[in-house]
């Protein structure tokens, strides 16, 4: 069993004595900040990113100009955005990163574009305006939990191919969630999210849930862009290179001579804005791979004193241009190569599942 546990628990932290507690209330302090702007030739991305920037970046800016564009961090479904005569204001939900990704998104897209990038500003959320969507949500209705599972979950059919709970209409119905009862009694959750799991916004999923939910383990299955020029996005090869154990010993190699299990070190950055390509060559030979979660549930896993494992697909590649990458994750193929490269996660998180089981029960 705690070999097994070694293997599957890459990061699996113990705590400092830290006592997690649902923030007070502030006023907030309305500094505008200047985002980061990069170009096609400073950025790895290249020419993608003016397909890239297309698809994220909003309707109105590229429907008409203004004298000021503000980002700022507000969760409301229904209103994204507030329009002004001459000035634009875009919400997106509350948390640090995800704010200043999508002022670089459109700062980015207006100097490409041959606009002024300068109009671009954005204010970050007070602690207690990132906390609290996620403490009213209806994670409340979950009850109970011991291990939570997140991110890539809809890609898991071995466990989730059957009715879901949540998901309402209202603000406040953010997660969905499929819940199971192991054998010892522990509650089991794969949990889906309205918004996305950027940044900082996992690190404090992570805390609601401990708040809300009593959760003892999160288990997050995400994406990550390698630093290693030979790794093909989406391959069973990368798969088995992002199952990576820090100070753990070598698994058996594969039938083309890559480890099962491989050591690795991770990069979180707040926007993949920030990748770029003085920004690689400065850390490759120090880091593996980028993402923009691990380091923020590492750290609230860390003040909850709760366990922590990551299982990862490598999605993109900043070191060599592949076909698939940001831009074209939606094509069958990309699914296709998507539902091979998960398997293997599945097969291990059944077996976890069932470690977890027999070690509570005492065998």
């Amino acid at each position: 069993m705690e070999a097994f546990l070694r293997l599957f628990s890459f990061v699996c932290l113990l705590a400092r004595n830290k006592e997690i507690g649902v923030l007070e209330k502030e006023p907030a302090i309305e500094i505008q900040y200047v985002p980061t702007t990069v170009t096609v030739e400073t950025h790895t991305m290249g020419s993608s990113l003016y397909e890239y920037l297309r698809i994220k970046v909003h309707p109105d800016i590229t429907s008409r100009d203004w004298s000021k564009i503000i980002i700022r961090g507000h969760h409301s479904r229904s209103f994204p955005s507030r329009v002004m005569p001459i000035e634009k204001q875009i919400q997106c939900f509350p948390g640090d990163d995800y704010v200043q990704h999508f002022a670089s998104i459109v700062s980015t897209y207006l100097l490409l574009h041959g606009r002024d990038s300068s109009i671009v500003s954005y204010i970050l959320p007070t602690p207690a305006q990132k906390i609290d969507p996620l403490i009213n949500s209806n994670l409340k209705n979950l009850g109970a939990l011991d291990v939570a599972i997140l991110g890539y979950v809809q890609g898991l059919s071995q466990f989730t191919n059957k009715d879901w709970e949540g998901g309402g209409t209202s603000d406040n119905e953010i997660f969905r969630w499929l819940k199971q009862t192991l054998p010892n009694g522990s509650h089991v959750a794969f949990i889906g999210c309205r918004v996305s799991f950027w940044g900082g916004i996992a690190g404090n999923v992570v805390r609601a849930l401990q708040i809300l939910c009593g959760m003892k383990c999160v288990l997050y299955i995400g994406k990550l862009r390698s630093l290693h020029g030979e790794d093909t996005p989406n391959t069973k090869n990368v798969l088995q290179r992002a199952l990576e154990a820090e100070g753990h010993e070598q698994q058996p190699a594969d039938s083309r001579g890559r480890g099962v299990v491989q050591y690795g070190i991770h990069y979180t950055l707040s926007s993949v804005l920030q990748e770029t390509k003085v920004w690689l060559k400065e850390q490759q030979g120090q880091f593996d791979w980028v993402d923009l979660e691990i380091g923020h549930m590492d750290i609230a896993s860390l003040e909850g004193q709760i366990q922590f494992c990551y299982l990862h697909i490598v999605s993109d590649n900043l070191a060599t241009k592949y076909v698939h990458d940001l831009l074209n994750e939606r094509e069958q193929q990309v699914l296709q190569d998507r539902k091979q490269i998960v398997e293997p996660i599945q097969n291990v998180l059944r077996r976890f599942l069932e470690e977890y089981d027999l070690e509570r029960r005492g065998r």
